[in-house]
């Protein structure tokens, strides 16, 4: 078993699908966690390897004393030689490559248990410690699978990721979703930089949170009013409205403008984990971009159901109607 406790986004994904590929058990944690919760992460957990950047160096370090721990091994992921008893990850990639260009075939003949546990989640539960969560790669692929029920993507998508990759929401939903469905994924410079990512990367689609969505709404209304627009926006959104239940979509040619501001190429958002304010679904999609409302948890790796294209109902709650 072997934990992963990293910042670099691009290291940590790359680093899970290897692991799963070897068939081993991967334990994934969020980087701002606090020193005492990663101990106590690493102990519960009785990982015996653990894969890092040097900044957590100490912390494992002094983990080592203790009789619980059963840590044995250390591999950072930002050093370039082996130092004392922690290696280097770029070594023991190079020192693999050597060992298949000289036959070794022990990688070919792993054979993985779909059905059993390879990955441990850490998920916030009802009392004050974090709930243990098992999954499957059968249970994960069996999700990934369904999606394409959902959201209907192709590749010619580019989805920007900016929510933890470490809970199943977002891996599942955008990461590995993405990679079965051939999509571009740009990862987000951070959360201040939302915006001009959207513009940067031409992206068409992201998962998330209400509280984003909501966020970008009310500065398209701020924009709106401060330009004196708020009638001629509504009689605009009047006249798409009717012509949309004629079977005339004319919503993203009429509210360009408003589309540009994030982005230009927008068109699909899941979101979910949380309620959202019914005047932003409209308003949203009022405007040509569709948004699909899902409900699950992290047993379920993580979505039980959700909307899709045929059917849609704006509600406050979270929890969907459809199944697919």
């Amino acid at each position: 078993m072997l934990l992963l406790l990293h910042q670099i986004v691009m290291n940590g994904v790359l680093v899970i699908l290897l692991l799963q590929l070897l068939g081993m058990i991967v334990v994934p944690l969020d980087k701002a966690l606090p020193d005492n919760e990663i101990e106590s992460s690493v102990i519960r957990s009785e990982v015996e390897a653990i894969i890092f950047d040097k900044k957590y160096l100490d912390v494992f370090k002094k983990l080592q004393s203790n009789p619980s721990c059963k840590l044995k091994h250390f591999i950072c992921m930002d050093s370039k030689e082996d130092e004392n008893e922690v290696l280097s990850l770029s070594n023991l990639i190079k020192k693999g490559k050597e060992l298949r260009e000289n036959g070794n075939t022990s990688y070919d003949e792993v054979v993985i248990d779909n059905t059993g546990m390879t990955i441990m989640l850490f998920t916030s539960g009802t009392t004050s410690l974090a709930k243990i969560v098992m999954l499957s790669q059968h249970n994960v692929c069996s999700n990934i699978y369904s999606t394409g029920c959902i959201a209907k993507v192709t590749q010619d998508d580019t989805f920007l990721s900016f929510l933890p990759l470490h809970h199943t929401y977002e891996s599942t939903t955008t990461f590995l979703y993405g990679l079965y469905s051939g999509i571009t994924i740009a990862f987000c410079d951070g959360l201040r930089y939302v915006s001009q990512n959207l513009k940067e990367y031409k992206v068409t689609g992201f998962v998330c949170v209400p509280l984003i969505l909501e966020a970008m709404y009310k500065k398209i209304q701020k924009g709106i009013k401060e330009k004196h627009l708020t009638i001629p926006f509504k009689i605009l959104t009047a006249i798409s409205n009717l012509l949309l239940k004629c079977g005339i979509d004319i919503r993203r040619k009429l509210f360009k403008s408003v589309i540009n501001e994030l982005g230009g190429h927008l068109r699909l958002v899941i979101y979910g984990a949380a309620p959202m304010d019914k005047s932003t679904i409209k308003g949203l999609k009022n405007i040509g971009i569709e948004l699909l409302n899902g409900y699950g948890l992290t047993e379920a790796s993580p979505i039980v159901s959700a909307e899709n294209d045929k059917y849609q109902k704006p509600r406050l709650c979270c929890i969907c109607f459809t199944r697919c």
